[in-house]
């Protein structure tokens, strides 16, 4: 039986999109965009992942590039209309305070105006 192709929908598919624009827009940074996998199957695994240091609430992924005041760019995704939940929000102000800059995207072109703002500070 053939096997089904991978098709992730929603916010993962969001998330593949841009992740394969970015890495096709600047190579030269591919490697420092880090995909944070705080998202757990099962108990299990969830256990483990915190025993390995994962930290529920942290953004998808992380831009390790420094730009003007900021140490790096921290983002969150979300489906359309939908907002980051209390223990997300708390990360996000340590964050800020430890000088990354965090957002939340709900498209690809609010993404790729981001980074392309991001990038273009001094």
């Amino acid at each position: 039986m053939p096997r089904a192709a991978f098709n992730p929908g929603g916010e993962a598919k969001l998330h593949c999109e841009c992740v394969h624009w970015f890495k096709a827009q600047y190579p030269a940074f591919a490697d420092l965009l880090v995909y944070i996998n705080n998202n757990s199957a099962n108990a299990i695994t969830g256990h483990l992942n915190r025993l390995k240091g994962t930290v529920a609430g942290f953004p998808d992924l992380v831009l390790f590039v420094p730009r003007g005041r900021f140490s790096g760019l921290a983002i969150e995704f979300k489906k359309p209309g939908e907002k980051p939940k209390p223990h997300q929000v708390a990360i996000h102000a340590r964050l800020t305070a430890q000088g990354y800059a965090v957002a939340v995207v709900d498209s690809k072109s609010q993404f790729m105006i981001l980074i392309q703002e991001y990038l273009a500070k001094s």
